[in-house]
């Protein structure tokens, strides 16, 4: 691991990336992040960790499952990574253009009848 100074606490990334201390933890447990400690037996992460914490973060707020994040992440290649992530976001989209699609047939649906009932 890096020199201290160029370390992250797990409360610095909480705050940076709006992760609980307990997910930074559970992340940790499955083996998706790493941490040092300091010599009083802190976690400490290091630029790799906070990049996979960030990607983490991100792909959850988008919507992506931790088990496909997972399969993601064990890519070594960043390029590889990359196609991956965005192969997995284009899913993502197409599932949420689908749902999209649900909520305006079951809105215009109700909105016509909204409109019938009023003119009864």
């Amino acid at each position: 691991m890096a020199t201290t100074r160029s370390m992250a606490t797990i409360t610095q990334l909480s705050e940076l990336y709006g992760l609980t201390p307990r997910a930074i933890r559970f992340y940790e447990e499955r083996g998706l992040v790493e941490s040092g400690r300091d010599m009083f037996n802190r976690r400490l992460y290091d630029m790799a960790a906070r990049e996979r914490l960030r990607a983490i973060a991100e792909l959850r707020r988008a919507g992506l499952g931790l088990e496909e994040i997972e399969g993601i992440l064990t890519v070594e290649d960043g390029d590889e990574r990359n196609v991956r992530i965005l192969d997995a976001l284009d899913r993502r989209r197409g599932q949420l253009e689908s749902d999209l699609n649900v909520l305006r047939v079951a809105m215009d649906r109700y909105q016509g009848q909204g409109a019938r009932q009023v003119a009864a």
